[in-house]
C-alpha cells in the first residue's frame, strides 16, 4: 500500500515537471510579434506646417493598410519646425528613448540634418526631399520622392517641343540650396543648349512680401515665358504684382512642385499656367484611387501629391523591414534592389543609389484643376 502511494506519487512529480518543462519550452519559444518603429520627422508647426499636416495623415493611413496586413507598426512623430536644430534633438529622442528602426524625414535641410545621425546608428532614412544626391550620403539613406532633376528635365523637355529657339525665358525662383542648384545644375544649361535667352534671374527670400520690383524687371525683360519655382504660399503675393502689371495671359507662365502644394492664389490668377508633375497628378491609378478614398473618409478632404509620397515611402520601409525578419541591414539592400515596381505613382523605379523615379508629365491648370496638358492639346 505505501509503495502504491510511493508510485503514485512519483508519477504525478514527473507529469508535473513534464508539464512545466513544456510551458517554459513554449514561453522561451513563443516570441512577441515584432513591431517595427518608425520615426516620423516632419514640420508638423512653422511656416511649413501644412506640408507635414498632409504627410502626417497620410503615414496614418499607411499605418492602417500595414496593420491589415498583419504587420505590427507604430509610427512615432516628431515635429521639425522646418527647422534642422530641431530635427536633430528630436531624432536622438527618437534613437535612445524609443528605438526606432527607421526614419522618414521632410525637407531637404532636415533630412541632411539627420542622416549623418541615422547613418552612425545603422536606421534607414527615406528623405522626402527633391535633393538628387542626398541618397548617395549612406547606404542606409532614400529619397522616396521626385527628384529636382526630374523636374527640371520635365520642364525642359516641354521648351524643347514647343521649339523655342530665340525666345526668351525669366526665371524666378526661391533662394533655397537645393532650388538654386536646380538652377545651376539643369535649368540654366539647359536653355542655353536649347538657345533660350535668359532675358531674367533672380531669386527671392521666403519671407519676402513685396515683389513689384522683380515684376517690373520681368515685365521690361520682354521675355515670352516665366519660370516660377518656390513654395506655393508665397504666390499669391507673386501673382497680384503679375495681374497689376497686366502680364498675365500676355507672358507663358510655367513652374513644378509650388504650384502642386496647397496655395491661395486664386484660380482665375493661375488659368493656364504650365507645370512640370508626377503623373499622379493628373492620371491616377487604381492604387492611387484607393489611397486618396481612404484618405476623403478618414478626413473628409483629399491628399496632395506630398500625402501620396509619405504614405509610399512609409509602406516602402515597413514592408521591406518586415520581409528582411527586422534586419536592417538586409532591408535597406532589399530597397535598393527593387528596381522597377507598381506604386501609388505608376511603374516606379528605385535606383542602385537609392533614387526614386517616377513618372513625370505635363498638366495644365484649368478652372483651379490640374488636368493633363496631352487631353487639353
Amino acid at each position: 500500500m505505501k509503495q502504491a502511494k510511493m508510485n503514485k506519487l512519483v508519477r504525478l512529480t514527473v507529469a508535473f515537471l513534464a508539464i512545466l518543462a513544456l510551458t517554459f519550452f513554449a514561453c522561451t519559444n513563443d516570441k512577441e510579434p515584432q513591431v517595427i518603429k518608425i520615426g516620423a520627422i516632419l514640420p508638423l508647426t512653422g511656416p511649413l506646417g501644412y506640408l507635414g499636416e498632409v504627410e502626417r495623415k497620410a503615414i496614418e493611413i499607411a499605418e492602417e493598410v500595414l496593420k491589415k496586413e498583419g504587420i505590427q507598426i507604430k509610427v512615432l512623430f516628431g515635429d521639425s519646425k522646418g527647422k534642422p536644430a530641431e530635427a536633430v534633438t528630436v531624432a536622438h529622442k527618437l534613437i535612445s528613448v524609443d528605438q526606432v528602426d527607421c526614419f522618414i524625414t521632410s525637407t531637404t535641410s532636415v533630412s541632411r540634418a539627420v542622416l549623418p545621425l541615422a547613418d552612425r546608428n545603422e536606421k534607414i532614412i527615406a528623405t522626402l526631399c527633391m535633393d538628387p544626391s542626398i541618397q548617395r550620403d549612406s547606404l542606409y539613406a532614400f529619397r522616396l520622392y521626385e527628384g529636382m532633376e526630374q523636374e527640371a528635365e520635365t520642364l525642359l523637355q516641354y521648351y524643347k517641343q514647343k521649339n523655342r529657339a530665340n525666345n526668351k525665358v525669366a526665371v524666378l525662383y526661391i533662394n533655397h540650396a537645393g532650388t538654386v542648384q536646380q538652377m545651376n545644375d539643369y535649368f540654366f544649361p539647359g536653355f542655353q543648349k536649347m538657345n533660350i535667352e535668359i532675358a531674367y534671374a533672380e531669386p527671392f527670400e521666403l519671407s519676402d512680401r513685396d515683389f513689384k520690383a522683380k515684376i517690373d524687371k520681368i515685365k521690361h525683360s520682354k521675355a515670352d515665358s516665366l519660370i516660377i519655382i518656390g513654395f506655393g504660399f508665397v504666390y499669391p503675393t507673386i501673382f497680384k504684382e503679375l495681374a497689376q502689371h497686366k502680364l498675365l495671359g500676355k507672358i507663358e507662365i510655367t513652374g513644378g512642385w509650388g504650384f502642386i502644394a496647397p496655395n491661395k492664389v486664386p484660380p482665375q490668377l493661375l488659368e493656364g499656367v504650365i507645370i512640370a508633375a508626377p503623373e499622379y497628378v493628373f492620371n491616377k491609378n487604381e492604387k492611387a484611387i484607393t489611397f486618396e478614398t481612404m484618405y476623403l473618409k478618414k478626413y473628409g478632404e483629399l491628399p496632395n501629391f506630398d500625402g501620396a509620397f509619405a504614405y509610399s515611402a512609409a509602406k516602402i520601409l515597413v514592408e521591406a523591414i518586415n520581409k528582411s525578419g527586422g534586419n536592417i541591414k538586409n532591408a535597406s539592400e532589399l530597397i535598393r534592389t527593387m528596381g522597377v515596381y507598381d506604386d501609388i505613382f505608376g511603374k516606379v523605379e528605385i535606383d542602385e543609389s537609392g533614387g526614386m523615379k517616377v513618372p513625370m508629365g505635363i498638366g495644365v491648370i484649368k478652372q483651379g484643376k490640374i488636368i493633363s496638358y496631352k487631353s487639353e492639346n
